[in-house]
């Protein structure tokens, strides 16, 4: 059997900015999105290509972040519907966006966004639950796993999804 695919990725600057890239002007406000919001944080813009190539099919407006720390301050611009962290941030950074993004939805009453973490390892999966992460996959990252969970945590049904075996924690 012989399976391929193909997936298009945009040419990036120097830093990293990509097309689908969020710029960030200094007290410039974001424009609202009318889709449900997801912000994909990840170090590698490669990667975070490949996570909106997995989703922009999905009827979401995909905002990229760099780190966590732009992670959170594309949040408090536009609130998303989700948030998506690549376990190759910093452990620290990712804990302090969440805690960051959490004080900003109490300030402006918002109800709380769930949050994704598509993680090295089982450890790290338990050590950002416990900041209050709401899910985790573990990577590699089968595309059907992270459509179906993005779906789930945005429209959140009784039924958890069924992923690929030893993906979740």
């Amino acid at each position: 059997m012989e399976l391929t695919f193909s997936m298009e990725c945009a040419a990036m600057e120097a830093d990293g900015v990509t097309e689908k890239s969020v710029p960030s002007a200094e007290g410039a406000e974001a424009p609202r999105p009318e889709a449900p919001l997801v912000i994909l944080a990840s170090p590698d813009g490669l990667s975070r290509q490949m996570y909106a190539h997995y989703l922009e099919d999905m009827g979401f407006c995909l905002w990229e972040a760099r780190d966590a720390e732009e992670a959170a301050s594309l949040y408090a611009s536009a609130p998303a519907a989700l948030v998506v962290f690549d376990g190759n941030l910093g452990e620290e950074d990712m804990v302090q966006a969440l805690a960051a993004i959490r004080m900003f939805e109490g300030e402006q009453a918002l109800s709380a966004a769930p949050f994704l973490l598509l993680a090295r390892d089982d450890m790290q999966a338990e050590r950002i639950a416990k900041a209050g992460c709401d899910e985790a996959l573990i990577l590699p990252v089968v595309r059907r796993d992270l459509r179906a969970m993005a779906r789930w945590l945005i429209s959140p049904t009784p039924e958890r999804p069924v992923l690929s075996a030893d993906r979740i924690t």
